[in-house]
């Protein structure tokens, strides 16, 4: 785990032509529910509701100031079957972590998904 994450901190680097990222993490989410619990309407009519789940995540050590955040999808195990459409959203960002919102639409079956998150300071040229 270790291997991989400093593997990945100088990839980041490497792309953004600066110093190393500061943290990086991963946020493992199951029990978006079942897809029974929403009622799925044609793709061309709003969904009327959608499962969600809001994970704190702490870094490593506090920034002096709030950093950048990224996020993306590292790992899904979704049904075939049916679309995937998710979101993920940071939330309440303060220098000591932030607030991870991950969702899915009502046709949208996730048995489980990762999230990998990516803190650069903001001070950071």
């Amino acid at each position: 785990m270790m291997a991989t994450k400093l593997i990945i901190l100088f990839v980041v680097a490497l792309a953004a032509g600066t110093a190393l990222a500061n943290d990086i993490g991963t946020v493992e989410v199951t029990g978006l529910g079942d897809r029974g619990s929403c009622p799925v309407r044609p793709w061309s009519q709003q969904q009327i509701a959608k499962r969600e789940k809001i994970i704190p995540v702490k870094f490593d050590l506090p920034y002096a100031v709030k950093p950048k955040v990224a996020l993306f999808l590292s790992a899904t195990d979704v049904d075939h079957r049916y679309n995937m459409r998710t979101n993920t959203e940071v939330q309440n960002l303060t220098n000591e972590g932030f607030d991870l919102k991950i969702g899915v639409w009502c046709n949208t079956y996730a048995y489980w998904l990762k999230v990998t998150y990516v803190a650069i300071a903001d001070n950071y040229q």
